[in-house]
């Protein structure tokens, strides 16, 4: 092996070994901030090292009553999507879980599937 495949290769091996440390400080940061209502809980696994956020982002959602929009921030999960509202306490940001947890395997991710057409994957 000549010097420039070494370096490479140490290079991808550190690149790896750096992904791989953000991805665990994610989710610490993400155990950290998030809220959830008194007895309403959900073990979300973030202290599992195969656990991945997959996508995380601020979104608009209709009201209960439909007559307003609200700004939400939701978190896809490897195992769930939560929908969280942000807020800041004593300097803090705090993702409070405003909706219940939804596990991942009932998600339709088809865009061409109606809601009527939308089935478990555990099926």
């Amino acid at each position: 092996m000549n010097v420039m495949q070494g370096i490479k290769s140490s290079k991808i091996f550190t690149d790896f070994r750096t992904a791989e440390a953000a991805d665990n400080l994610a989710r610490m940061e993400l155990d950290e901030k998030l809220v959830f209502k008194t007895n309403s809980k959900v073990e979300l696994g973030l202290k599992d090292p195969n656990r991945k956020v997959l996508h995380r982002g601020d979104v608009s959602r209709k009201s209960d009553n439909k007559l307003e929009w609200l700004d939400v921030h939701l978190i896809l999960l490897d195992n769930f999507l939560i929908m969280t509202k942000r807020r800041r306490e004593r300097g803090v940001e705090r993702l409070f879980v405003s909706k219940q947890v939804c596990p991942s395997f009932i998600i339709c991710t088809d865009c061409r599937l109606s809601h009527s057409t939308c089935y478990s994957s555990r099926e």
